[in-house]
């Protein structure tokens, strides 16, 4: 076991579901609005935490009605909250409609996360065991001054870096994620984006995820679920491969738990969802005796 710090987004979500699909001009009647804590960073942190770890999060929200209690959620599941910052503006929010089909279509605003930075120090006082890095963050200005704290602090720990590209933009040709972890959705893993990662991780929905490590590539496949909610899914299938390998399992063993962390998530509504016994116990279990 170990300690992970999550570097990146944190926001509400205010959720729906929607009987049918979402078409343009159209009038849309959901069912069971709500608003709830959401963000990448919050996400992955909660499930890192619901897996057994200790979890801390630098991330940011704003000064508005918002910001203390997304805050305060995240303390009350047991996740440090110290490297949070209060910062002059909105707290991130999205609109978050899933369809019939169990996909979801999100429409928001990161507001006050744009802002985020931390520094090398930073990192370096919290004494994580692992380091994530959300993609979103590197969108911002400081995107590559984050990356090069978190990379600078991960190598002088001795400790691994994990980045998820999700929203990183195509044209961010020249990020350094030499010997980092890289998470990518199939269709947007650019080879110039991870060129010199430690390992690729692909998911590819339905067909679970890839490996691609050591010039070579291997698929793992998905468990099979009737999709009800994706929102999530890919947030949990990080926290699961990154709690897998902190419990000392192997990179092969961390997809195959990810893809069950993820399709158990895909198959129940909300985002963050509590994993059964059944599931957790197989974290810990002897190298090799997962199936």
């Amino acid at each position: 076991m170990g300690k992970a710090l999550v570097i990146g987004d944190l926001a509400w979500d205010i959720k729906a579901y929607l009987n049918g699909y979402i078409a343009p001009g159209k009038n849309l009647l959901v069912k069971r609005l709500s608003m709830t804590p959401g963000g990448v960073a919050g996400n992955i942190a909660w499930y890192i935490k619901e897996l057994g770890h200790e979890v801390e999060v630098a991330g940011i929200v704003g000064d508005d009605p918002l910001g203390e209690p997304l805050v305060n959620d995240l303390k009350t599941s047991g996740i440090g909250t110290g490297l949070i910052k209060f910062g002059r503006g909105q707290t991130g929010t999205f609109i978050v409609v899933v369809d019939g089909t169990g996909e979801r279509t999100m429409i928001g605003e990161r507001g006050i996360n744009r802002e985020l930075n931390v520094s090398r120090d930073i990192i370096l006082g919290a004494r994580p065991s692992w380091i994530h890095v959300s993609g979103y963050s590197l969108m911002n200005r400081s995107g590559p001054s984050l990356l090069r704290e978190a990379t600078a602090a991960a190598h002088e720990l001795g400790v691994p870096l994990s980045v998820d590209l999700e929203g990183v933009s195509e044209k961010r040709k020249r990020m350094s994620l030499e010997g980092a972890y890289v998470f990518c959705n199939e269709g947007h893993c650019g080879e110039s984006l991870r060129e010199g990662a430690r390992a690729t991780i692909i998911k590819a929905g339905k067909r679970g995820c890839y490996l691609e490590a050591l010039g070579t590539v291997e698929q793992f496949n998905a468990i099979s679920v009737k999709p009800v909610d994706l929102t999530g899914a890919g947030d949990a299938f990080d926290a699961a491969f990154i709690s897998a390998l902190l419990y000392g399992q192997s990179e092969k063993e961390a997809c195959r738990l990810a893809n069950m962390v993820a399709g158990y998530k895909a198959s129940k509504r909300g985002t963050r969802v509590k994993i059964p016994e059944s599931i957790r116990s197989l974290f810990s279990k002897p190298l090799n005796h997962v199936h």
